[in-house]
């Protein structure tokens, strides 16, 4: 813009031609999203490779994009979070995360402190899509996915539930399925093993069948895997249990030794951990789960924490986007392009542009 000193009328310079009016454009918004939240780059990182490439961004405009992209796609993750809600099965797991604004209110407040973590819930809904969604803050997973299904409609049941043994993943008031993980009682004989092999090769060779029985139902209906595991693995389950009953009956191990203990933990939670040898659906393990925090991970390790909850609500949401176009085989980069090129038509019918039922903007037009 110029103006003339002798009438001060101002004069503004037409745009190059192919340059837009918005100072940064949709793809460049886009790529420090996916940079960030998607590859887990921390802002100072991206803030000195924009300076070696000759063209600053410094690293609160990155996060004020960030922001402007995850208002832009809110309500997709709205959408998203409705269809999850009405989801068959739910993997819920819990990771510690760093919130500086959290950790000031505890220093400032003689109130009781509570730990800050991000919950990581992988759905299954009843078409077969996979939604990850991630929650931060002082609630853990069993009162983050109480809170998701308060939006569930009312005519359908109970969903499955998929998670270790700890309470916190089964607190609240909604009525679910539970089931829980061998993975992860698995995991407490592996411990121990050099201690006790000859027990543990018991335990280890029983679950092992079972997976091996998992793996002969790929293909099969819910229905199918359901019979085979009840005719294959029942047997191996009944006959594992047995031979518990009969360590403690016959005061063959300790029961408050580390093996004794591991023993309990498969008896105490039977119920739950055979819960798919009684219901179809049911998966075996929580490894969904577990996986879908591994971002969570890798970001707490680059970046360390989050500065307040507001910005640990725009990681949460946009990594929720990001993850469920991973697990549906979405491309991200085309997905955000979309999404933040149409935002009108996203407001209007948000669930029109979910992973699995968006149409493609082309790259041109977007860019």
């Amino acid at each position: 813009m110029l103006r003339c000193s002798a009438c001060q009328e101002r004069y503004v310079a037409s745009l190059p031609e192919g340059v837009s009016e918005n100072r940064y454009e949709t793809s460049a918004d886009v790529a420090i999203v996916l940079a960030k939240y998607g590859a887990k780059l921390p802002c100072y990182r991206l803030a000195q490779m924009q300076e070696s490439c000759g063209v600053p961004v410094s690293e609160s405009v990155m996060f004020e994009r960030s922001e402007q992209v995850a208002d832009q796609v809110l309500p997709v993750y709205l959408s998203l979070k409705k269809e999850a809600a009405n989801g068959e099965v739910i993997h819920t797991d819990d990771t510690a995360v760093k919130i500086f604004s959290c950790l000031k209110e505890d220093q400032e407040a003689a109130a009781e402190r509570r730990a800050t973590n991000t919950s990581g819930m992988v759905v299954k809904t009843k078409d077969g899509h996979l939604i990850a969604l991630y929650a931060s803050g002082r609630r853990h997973a069993g009162e983050n996915l109480d809170q998701l299904l308060d939006g569930r409609d009312e005519e359908l049941g109970p969903p499955i539930q998929m998670a270790d043994a700890a309470a916190v993943n089964w607190k609240g008031k909604h009525q679910r399925i539970e089931a829980k993980c061998w993975a992860h009682a698995r995991r407490k004989f592996i411990e121990i093993e050099e201690n006790f092999p000859v027990a543990c090769g018991v335990v280890f060779e029983a679950i092992g069948k079972v997976y091996g029985y998992e793996t002969e139902t790929v293909g099969m209906s819910a229905e199918d895997r359901l019979r085979h595991h009840q005719a294959k693995s029942g047997p191996v389950i009944a006959e594992l249990y047995r031979w518990i009953e009969e360590q403690f009956g016959q005061k063959l191990v300790e029961p408050n030794s580390s093996l004794g203990q591991a023993l309990r933990y498969l008896h105490r939670h039977r119920k739950e951990l055979t819960k798919f040898l009684s219901l179809a659906k049911i998966p075996l393990d929580n490894n969904a789960a577990e996986r879908a925090l591994k971002p969570v991970v890798l970001m707490r390790k680059n970046s360390m924490f989050y500065k307040s909850e507001h910005g640990a609500s725009i990681s949460d949401l946009l990594m929720s986007l990001i993850e469920s176009c991973q697990l549906n085989e979405v491309n991200a980069w085309h997905y955000f392009l979309t999404l933040v090129s149409r935002t009108a038509e996203v407001r209007k019918n948000p669930s029109a542009f979910l992973p699995w039922n968006y149409q493609r903007v082309e790259l041109e037009k977007a860019a």
